[in-house]
């Protein structure tokens, strides 16, 4: 029977797995820092070596967090984590390999559309880490089929306090300033949570090696998202612009390789996203 490894479930998107399993065809196995340190070679290895002798498909979450890559160390430790996960992993039957990595390789102001031959420039510890990760997957067994998706912000699970819609909502229902760079009219394009979880279905069913933008391909303003977000609950924002802060750094992207790979694959546009959103918390 075919199983699934999820190394890293105790972060925003791993939780919300965990939590929808019954989604999923196939058995999941969870593997995060309270199972077993990842950082350490051996210990993550012997943890691996004890699951049952079947054929599973890979995904990695793990990662430290962005705000936490502030130096030339914890940017080693991103790296190590993704060579310990796939060591303990060599002498399993591995059917493919799924890595959420991160929009942050193409760096700042980069030609737009973004597909995925758009220059990459990574101009943080984070970024530079994720692209370092994505060859060592890559090239790891070339065998198996390893999908690279490189992530925008991901909003909706219902216990979201991170994501800049889940901030947002609570600066409005709360009362409380938001603090915006610039007009607000500065474009982004978000990824709906449950995205993921047909995402991963689908691609478990049938991995195509390569590198994608998972995104939707429909950029909004950072304006409009607080706008759709007070209308549907009815409050409105107190939004502080810092027009000093002002530069030009829109995110519009080129999503064509993953659909046409993938069954033309149908994202949530955000509007629908949000409604949802603010349904699971009970609020609007």
């Amino acid at each position: 029977m075919m199983k699934t490894i999820i190394f890293g479930s105790s972060g925003f998107v791993g939780s919300f797995l965990d939590e929808n399993s019954e989604y999923f065809k196939n058995e999941l196995i969870f593997i995060d820092r309270k199972k077993c340190n990842l950082l350490n070679q051996r210990e993550t290895s012997e943890y691996v070596s004890n699951l049952p002798n079947d054929k599973y498909n890979i995904i990695i979450l793990s990662t430290i967090p962005k705000n936490k890559i502030t130096n030339f160390e914890e940017f080693k430790s991103n790296i190590l984590l993704i060579n310990n996960i796939l060591f303990s992993i060599k002498k399993l039957s591995v059917n493919s390999i799924l890595f959420f990595s991160s929009i942050d390789v193409y760096g700042k102001n980069p030609t737009l559309p973004i597909n995925e031959k758009t220059d990459l420039c990574p101009d943080n510890y984070y970024a530079a880490s994720k692209l370092i990760n994505e060859s060592s997957i890559l090239n790891f067994k070339t065998d198996v089929p390893s999908v690279i998706l490189r992530m925008p912000g991901i909003y909706g699970s219902p216990n979201d306090n991170i994501s800049i819609i889940g901030r947002f909502t609570e600066a409005i229902k709360n009362n409380h300033e938001i603090q915006i760079n610039g007009t607000g009219a500065q474009l982004r394009d978000y990824i709906y949570i449950e995205d993921i979880l047909k995402a991963i279905e689908l691609i478990s069913n049938n991995p195509k090696s390569g590198i994608f933008n998972f995104v939707t391909g429909y950029s909004i303003s950072i304006s409009s998202i607080i706008n759709l977000i007070s209308s549907s609950i009815g409050i409105k924002p107190r939004i502080i612009y810092n027009k000093k802060n002002s530069h030009n750094d829109d995110l519009k992207f080129d999503n064509n390789k993953f659909i046409s790979s993938y069954d033309f694959f149908k994202f949530t546009d955000i509007s629908n996203g949000i409604k949802n959103y603010l349904e699971k918390i009970k609020y609007g």
